[in-house]
């Protein structure tokens, strides 16, 4: 009686930016899905090509003017109330454009923290990808997820930061 209901996977707030590895969700995640069925996604998108890591460095915001300071205060959190004599939080990014979709890279963002008198410590402590959304919805064609409709958006609509992606189950998988 269900088989007919098309189902809606949704995947909103840097979700899919969070995944270790892309082709292993898609292909084994995912798998369930039935022709007909929807998948949207909301992606970062690059701010130059990930095989220009020069470009990146000069243009992507955040390796630009560093993180946010709300965004530091929320990351800086866990160490004030869970390290005793936390006396400062760097916060750093690190630039990775080996990831498994192929025009995507990733700013790793980590910390150096301060305690007391003691040693520094270093802390992974987020990650922020970044897609290109034509080559993201080529990478997922062998998973059988067609793209219906590319809604880019951001708050220069001349250079959107953002996308949301919405594909369609085929009956084609690898």
């Amino acid at each position: 009686e269900r088989d007919h209901r098309r189902r809606l996977v949704v995947m909103v707030g840097n979700t899919v930016g969070n995944l270790d590895d892309e082709r292993k969700f898609f292909r084994h995640s995912l798998i369930g899905f039935a022709p007909g069925d929807l998948l949207l996604i909301h992606v970062q998108l690059v701010h130059a090509p990930a095989e220009q890591p020069s470009e990146i460095r000069r243009r992507d915001p955040a390796l630009v003017h560093g993180l946010p300071a709300g965004h530091a205060d929320w990351l800086r959190g866990p160490f004030d109330r869970y390290c005793d004599g936390v006396t400062d939080v760097k916060f750093e990014f690190e630039l990775d454009t080996h990831c498994p979709v192929p025009g995507s890279y990733s700013l790793d963002t980590l910390a150096t923290i301060t305690v007391g008198g003691r040693r520094n410590r270093r802390f992974s402590v987020f990650r922020f990808k970044r897609y290109e959304a034509k080559r993201l919805a080529d990478f997922l064609v062998p998973f059988g997820w067609e793209l219906v409709e590319e809604m880019p958006f951001g708050t220069d609509t001349a250079s959107p930061t953002h996308s949301l992606l919405l594909f369609r189950k085929t009956a084609r998988s690898e």
